[in-house]
């Protein structure tokens, strides 16, 4: 069962927009800003507007050692990502690269010391150079 305190204010916000709800204030991404600051990653590091942001990001995981501390919060971006790739609101490439971001970080969970290697793999696999360029 997940901790509902562990939820972000964005993922809050989007459940409630994908069920209808009209938000219009941003408090929801000023409340956003400031819970993703006593976290693990800043809101700048977050924002997968490119691919190539979200390969940068997964680049500097991949160096990181705080194992332990990363779990839960990459197990919350994951349950986020989610949220948007079944989202209807979402456009055909964010999904995609929400799917994309999600799966890299479903390989880091089960296993983040090949992580590394792995996503090297991937990067240059002829599906992700047609998804998201080199």
């Amino acid at each position: 069962m997940v901790n509902e305190t562990s939820k972000s204010p964005a993922f809050i916000a989007r459940t409630q927009a994908d069920q209808g709800a009209q938000l219009t204030h941003p408090d929801v991404l000023d409340a956003d800003v400031t819970w993703r600051s006593a976290k693990l990653f800043t809101a700048e590091e977050l924002n997968f507007d490119t691919s190539a942001a979200a390969v940068n990001w997964m680049n500097n995981l991949s160096r990181r050692t705080d194992h332990v501390q990363l779990r839960p919060a990459l197990l919350n971006l994951k349950r986020e990502l989610e949220l948007i790739v079944a989202s209807e609101r979402t456009s055909q490439s964010d999904r995609q690269l929400a799917e994309e971001i999600r799966q890299w970080i479903t390989v880091w969970l089960q296993n983040p010391g090949i992580f590394g290697d792995w996503f090297e793999l991937r990067r240059n696999t002829v599906e992700f150079v047609r998804l998201f360029g080199s």
